[in-house]
């Protein structure tokens, strides 16, 4: 589970090029990947990819907006910001998706997710989750029972060396990182 589009069109394609260790074979040909759609997935689906936005809809029961809006983060639009303590999602059991429907869920930002209203999408599934974070919050912290696997510092995870690194400016003081805020002291997984 992502909250962008963006981010699981690219999930999708980088485990579509993923090698199976046994052998080279494509991950996709052993466990078929596919986007989660409105129309649900496909029986032959092993490994389902969606967007907050088009979870949220399924477990509420109303349509997936149209509009573009699973394209931006739903944490950081303009109606987010201004209704942070918003009345938490409300799911319902749903057909196509039951809360058995997967063995593992991973969500990337599960800080996000977490915050507010989504955090019944993730108490709404029988597996077992596994959240992404580089912000981890007191809130992420306590769903995850403190169960902090793996934590490295900002320095390690983006040497000034790395090609994915890129100078930035906050306030005119040049930065390194995230053009939002100053790095965070540790990242964690």
């Amino acid at each position: 589970m992502a909250d962008r589009k963006l981010a699981v069109h690219q999930l999708i394609a980088q485990l579509r090029q993923f090698s199976m260790p046994d052998g080279g074979r494509p991950l996709d040909d052993v466990y078929h990947v596919q986007e989660l759609t409105a129309d649900g997935l496909a029986p032959s689906a092993s490994v389902a990819v969606a967007t907050v936005q088009r979870l949220s809809a399924m477990l509420a029961g109303t349509p997936t907006p149209e509009d573009g809006s699973d394209r931006v983060s739903a944490y950081e639009t303009t109606e987010r910001q201004a209704h942070p303590d918003a009345t938490p999602l409300e799911v319902t059991y749903c057909e196509a998706l039951p809360p058995d429907a997967f063995d593992l869920v991973i969500v990337d930002d599960c800080h996000r997710a977490l915050y507010g209203q989504r955090r019944a999408l993730l108490e709404y599934f029988d597996a077992p989750i596994v959240g992404f974070s580089a912000t981890p919050t007191a809130t992420a912290l306590g769903f995850f029972k403190g169960n902090l696997v793996d934590s490295y510092t900002y320095e390690q995870a983006s040497p000034t060396a790395s090609p994915w690194t890129t100078p930035s400016t906050r306030s005119g003081s040049p930065t390194t990182g995230s053009r939002r805020s100053p790095p965070p002291s540790t990242l964690s997984v």
